[in-house]
């Protein structure tokens, strides 16, 4: 389901790419082999929060697509409708539909006017199936939810068991989860930073490098997030906030919902399974400084979301673009293929 604000996104910054597929633009982050963030650039820079865990990360060494927006209810529907046969839960289980998203009786449905608004409370292992599935060409069969991009075969998705371990990932699937570089450099890295082709890390995800100011877009905000008399209940539409975008075209990396990657985390010493981290600040967080993760009185909360008991993230995908190196093999593999000879040739 693509809505007509999706159809009608703002366009991304000069020179970046936007392709489309299934109805979800991705920009495509270039500058392969960036330097990493280093803390000592900023140092005695106003307005600045550092948070160590992203010292001497960031570098991606390909190009690689990222989703402008977060997945949106309306996208996630097919999704839904696709894996229903099979998940292992309730049929309106939050933690695979959604927040916005129910079964009716006959068919999944969205909220009206929530169409837009970023696919919210998901679990982790609902987004690594959505992942699988988009890699498998949206293709029907329990098999296309299962492999692709994680490894969930034996996995209970709904409950997975205590024992569970880190889900197997395939780096070079066509769709999966942001690293936790791809996401800092897709939000935090200006490949225009100090002039044209001169690139660098920023504070901020605004290209101007400033917080962006708290607010809803018709009072002049830049992001929706909580602050003094801001009454916050509930996350906006996808590109509320039409002018507000990241250098290489992203929405919402601030006051959206948060967004998971597929790092690793650790086994839960509660429940025995595994946790991943989760990025971005969500709407009822401050105004998107540089690599928040995990934000002070989070924790209990990620452990939720890990343990798919509840989940607080959204979903924002990256689409890999193969390397030189593999469309050569394929190519040489269907040159292979097409030059054997039938049975009955001689």
């Amino acid at each position: 389901g693509v809505s007509s604000a999706l159809a009608q996104l703002p366009p991304a910054p000069a020179g970046v790419e936007v392709t489309t597929i299934h109805g979800i633009e991705f920009s495509t982050i270039g500058n392969p082999g960036n330097a990493a963030f280093n803390s000592s650039e900023f140092e005695g820079r106003p307005n600045y929060r550092f948070n160590d865990i992203m010292q001497n990360r960031g570098t991606v060494n390909a190009e690689y697509r990222i989703s402008r927006t977060e997945i949106t209810a309306s996208q996630w529907i097919d999704f839904a409708t696709a894996i229903d046969p099979y998940w292992e839960g309730g049929r309106n289980d939050v933690r695979y539909t959604g927040q916005w998203t129910y079964h009716d009786g006959e068919r999944y449905v969205t909220d009206p006017g929530r169409e837009d608004d970023p696919v919210w409370r998901v679990s982790w292992l609902a987004a690594a199936a959505f992942c699988n599935w988009m890699t498998n060409d949206r293709r029907p069969g329990p098999d296309a939810f299962r492999t692709g991009a994680y490894d969930l075969r034996g996995i209970n998705l709904a409950n997975p068991a205590a024992g569970t371990p880190a889900i197997s990932q395939n780096v070079n699937a066509a769709f999966r989860l942001p690293s936790f570089d791809e996401w800092n450099k897709a939000t935090f890295f200006n490949p225009n930073r100090d002039g044209p082709g001169q690139p660098g890390w920023q504070r901020f995800s605004l290209p101007d490098d400033r917080p962006p100011v708290p607010g809803f877009v018709e009072e002049g905000g830049e992001t929706y997030v909580a602050a003094v008399g801001f009454p916050v209940n509930r996350p906006r539409p996808v590109a509320a906030y039409t002018g507000i975008q990241t250098p290489w075209g992203l929405f919402d990396t601030s006051g959206g919902v948060f967004e998971y990657t597929d790092e690793f985390l650790g086994i839960d010493d509660l429940f025995g399974v595994p946790y991943y981290r989760v990025l971005g600040t969500d709407y009822g967080w401050g105004a998107g400084f540089l690599a928040i993760d995990e934000q002070p009185g989070f924790s209990s909360s990620t452990r939720d979301i890990a343990n798919q008991l509840r989940g607080n993230s959204g979903v924002r995908l990256v689409w890999i673009i193969p390397s030189p190196n593999s469309a050569v093999a394929c190519a040489l593999g269907f040159i292979a293929v097409f030059n054997r000879k039938r049975p009955h040739e001689v």
